[in-house]
């Protein structure tokens, strides 16, 4: 007899795209028509005691049309 288990994941995600701000804390978001604050803190105060997964993506725009950008140096 082969043993069966099975099990059900639930995933929580919360994203945010902005700029970090130095306090380390506060994001500032953009929206179309608006600016708001948004509390890395706050949002992280509803995982305590869960185990986690947290990654970090820097996003940078280069303007391709200037002629002394250089693809190939970065």
């Amino acid at each position: 007899m082969s043993n069966f288990s099975c099990e059900r994941t639930i995933t929580h995600q919360f994203s945010a795209k902005g700029e970090l701000q130095s306090d380390g804390d506060t994001v500032i978001v953009t929206d179309k028509d608006d600016t708001y604050k948004i509390s890395v803190k706050e949002y992280l105060s509803k995982f305590v005691g869960k185990n986690i997964s947290i990654s970090v993506k820097l996003q940078a725009k280069n303007n391709l049309s200037d002629e002394n950008t250089n693809p190939a140096a970065n």
